[in-house]
């Protein structure tokens, strides 16, 4: 439909803006452009038209069969590109759920200026936000992108919902073994700023070295959180100002917190059925890591997407553990089994009594391991 969509003197961007073209004019089946901006194009790469109005929904039949190879390969996330509105994920929910894929999470990709015009009710609609920041300058302009990712990762954060910066994080990387010092600023901001992931793209598909480019995230994300514990009272004040729900959950994950930090706790341990308990404490951004127990394998393999959260498939089910202190010894057993605690190590412990049902913390509890 692109010849009915675009019309005479509209701009063209392809590959994330490389190239920029005009529109000379529109015939049955073809466009016909002018080259503004030239450069090398190879296939697969992305079309943008900013400044036309165009009736393609976000959910094409293509993006649909892609939702069946998730189905059927029982993945935990889709993405979703090009959201203009929660209608678009209404027919995403929708979809999923009429196919067996009730459990899959939505993760909507913000790279179009609808988006950010309706950027709060796709947040509500959604259960992570992706910064994509390719796209997005397209549509808004480079310099308009610094504005938008603080702005969309601080109200993400606000509904406790996992947010991820994406494109161009170490693009150098697609072509060299090392980064630039812009690029590792670039990334270690969005960090400060709270993300709960940072991703690459290019630098890992086609990259001369994936490896390298991983090793150089992991390394500026490891750095910039040892910066940013040593400013804990920096954060604790911004978090004072973005995050004041007064739920009984967050509440007493924020009295976790405070026990941490009087009693120079090493680990927080996160009961979870759902995954919502260990996601509040992942946006109060502790300073010891959050180990998450939970009984569900697709609700433990979402959780390796919350900052800070080491997730934990225990070997038995809630409703099968009817004190609460078994299951704290299985948990404690288990993960020193796996490496993650050893004797010696203190743990401040979050769950709900009874066990195993959803939106019921109310307990706390202080455990040596032995």
């Amino acid at each position: 439909k692109l010849p009915q969509e675009v019309k005479e003197g509209e701009i063209i961007y392809i590959d994330d803006g490389k190239i920029q073209l005009v529109v000379e004019s529109c015939h049955t089946n073809q466009v016909f452009c002018k080259t503004l901006r030239g450069g090398k194009l190879s296939s697969r790469k992305g079309l943008n038209l900013p400044h036309s109005s165009l009736s393609l929904s976000a959910m094409t039949q293509k993006d649909f069969s892609f939702a069946d190879a998730g189905i059927e390969t029982a993945c935990d996330y889709v993405a979703i590109s090009f959201v203009s509105n929660k209608k678009d994920l209404m027919l995403l929910r929708q979809y999923l759920d009429s196919h067996d894929g009730s459990h899959i999470h939505i993760i909507s990709k913000i790279e179009r200026q609808q988006a950010l015009d309706n950027i709060d009710e796709i947040i509500d609609f959604s259960d992570a936000i992706m910064v994509a920041r390719g796209d997005l300058g397209v549509e808004i302009g480079v310099e308009n992108v610094p504005k938008a990712q603080k702005m969309i990762i601080q109200k993400t954060n606000f509904k406790i919902k996992p947010v991820i910066v994406a494109t161009q994080m170490l693009e150098s990387m697609i072509y060299t073994k090392t980064a630039t010092r812009a690029e590792a600023s670039d990334v270690a901001n969005a960090i400060y700023d709270q993300c709960d992931a940072v991703m690459l793209s290019g630098e890992t598909a086609v990259g001369i070295s994936p490896i390298s480019a991983v090793e150089t995230m992991v390394n500026i994300c490891q750095a910039t959180d040892a910066h940013m514990l040593e400013k804990k009272e920096d954060m604790l004040t911004i978090q004072k100002r973005v995050f004041f729900k007064a739920d009984t959950p967050t509440i007493m994950c924020k009295a976790g917190e405070r026990i941490v930090e009087e009693t120079k706790s090493d680990f927080i341990v996160s009961f979870t059925s759902t995954g919502n308990t260990p996601k509040i404490n992942a946006k109060l951004y502790p300073a010891v890591p959050i180990i998450s127990p939970t009984d569900d394998v697709h609700i433990c393999q979402r959780m390796s997407l919350y900052r800070s959260v080491i997730p934990l498939l225990i070997g038995k089910k809630f409703e099968n553990i009817h004190r609460w202190r078994d299951m704290i010894s299985l948990t404690v057993e288990q993960a020193k089994e796996e490496k993650l605690l050893f004797s010696g190590d203190k743990l401040v412990v979050l769950a709900g009594i009874p066990i195993g049902l959803s939106g019921g913390l109310n307990s706390i509890r202080l455990i040596n391991v032995k």
